[in-house]
Parts: C-alpha cells; sequence; structure tokens
C-alpha cells in the first residue's frame, strides 16, 4: 500500500470550473475504481489537495497523469510513503469543496520541506472527513 498527498494549482478559469470539475470527479472516480486506487480530493476554489492510496505503481501512474493534466498547475508533492492501511478504503474518490479550508492547504503547502508535520497532517485530517462514515 502507498499514499501520496500533492497540491495544485487550479488552472480552470472561474466560468469553467463548475463544469471542469465535475468532469475531473467523473474520469477520476471511473479511474480510481479501476485501478484499485482510493483517496479524497479537496477543492478550495483556488487549488486541489489530493490523497491518493493504492497499489504504488498506480498511484504513480495516476500522478503522472495529474502532472500532465492542463487543469493543474503548480504541483506539489506533499508527501509519499508506503501506508500500513488506506484510509478511504470504501471510496474510489471523495470529494469536497471549502473555500474556508484554504487556510489549511496553504499552511501545509507553506511547511513543505520543514521538520514540522503538523500542518500535513491537519491537511490529511481534514481530507479524512470529507468521507461519510463508511459503518
Amino acid at each position: 500500500m502507498y499514499s501520496l498527498v500533492y497540491v495544485s494549482k487550479c488552472l480552470l478559469t472561474p466560468d469553467y470550473a463548475g463544469a471542469g470539475i465535475e468532469a475531473i470527479i467523473e474520469v477520476a472516480t471511473a479511474r480510481n475504481a479501476a485501478t484499485g486506487v482510493t483517496g479524497a480530493l479537496l477543492y478550495t476554489g483556488a487549488r486541489f489537495a489530493q490523497l491518493l492510496e493504492g497499489e504504488k505503481d498506480a498511484v504513480l501512474a495516476i500522478m503522472a497523469s495529474i502532472a500532465r493534466d492542463p487543469r493543474h498547475g503548480d504541483i506539489v508533492i506533499l508527501d509519499q510513503r508506503a501506508a500500513s492501511a488506506r484510509r478511504f478504503s470504501h471510496w474510489s474518490l471523495v470529494y469536497g469543496h471549502s473555500t474556508f479550508a484554504a487556510g489549511i492547504v496553504e499552511r501545509a503547502l507553506a511547511a513543505h520541506g520543514h521538520a514540522d508535520e503538523y500542518p500535513l497532517r491537519n491537511l490529511i485530517r481534514l481530507l479524512q472527513e470529507l468521507a461519510p462514515s463508511a459503518g
């Protein structure tokens, strides 16, 4: 099991953002389900933050596809590592939109490369809270 968290700048124009994000969700949900990848995507109005988890090759292939996607810019991988368990085992893709959460995303991005992992943990916790209880 492998986990990867990234943040990117949303390059969708404001008049196309709604339809563009719907297209991203539709494609990502199907692709994730087909490749055994699960995760969560957050849109803040300016940035995307996403956690992907699954087999390493599948996660990295999806990340390579995202890196080529013209809707994403300034991509920063905040964390990638082996994981002992899935956080989103019941969801191929959980999606949330929150301008309020933009500060959490920005703090995680600003802390990237520093010893303090607290902002990254907060971002991951926020992404986990997007998922309705699977109980």
